[in-house]
């Protein structure tokens, strides 16, 4: 998938240059030498593809010490431009439903993730949005009397 990534890439940008790459599927102790091989490398952007939450795991302990200026997790933005994965119709992405196409592409892979932090994410927002009106009344009240 990755080398088909790459191909496709440099076909449709010819001046990009790419400073190495890497498929990610390593062992906690080789983290080390992966990262010596992305400061060697001259990089001045990072894409990092790896499964949640290990991409932002990975990118917390390092992204200060890699010496690369941009640094982003993207996911399974590779997937697409291989061409593996289609991304959803342009209706469903101006609606913020991406997830939702892609979960029902990969149900087994995705349900459950999606499902869950999903759900954490609707009660965090519940909760805000709760607090707010109730900070919001307070505030009410106090310009009233």
């Amino acid at each position: 998938m990755l080398a088909s990534a790459k191909l496709k890439l440099v076909a449709r940008y010819p001046n990009l240059v790419l400073a190495g790459s890497h498929h990610g599927y390593f062992k906690p102790e080789q983290e080390r030498s992966v990262c010596d091989l992305i400061r060697a490398s001259g990089a001045h952007c990072l894409f990092i593809a790896m499964p949640t939450p290990r991409k932002e795991r990975f990118m917390a302990r390092h992204r200060d010490s890699l010496g690369v200026p941009f640094v982003m997790g993207v996911g399974g933005t590779f997937d697409v431009v291989a061409g593996h994965v289609k991304r959803a119709p342009a209706l469903v992405q101006s609606f913020g439903l991406e997830w939702a196409y892609r979960m029902l592409q990969e149900p087994r892979r995705l349900a459950a993730r999606y499902l869950r932090t999903n759900l954490i994410f609707a009660a965090v927002l519940a909760r805000e949005l709760l607090l707010h009106l109730i900070a919001g009344s307070r505030h009410a009240r106090v310009i009233s009397e």
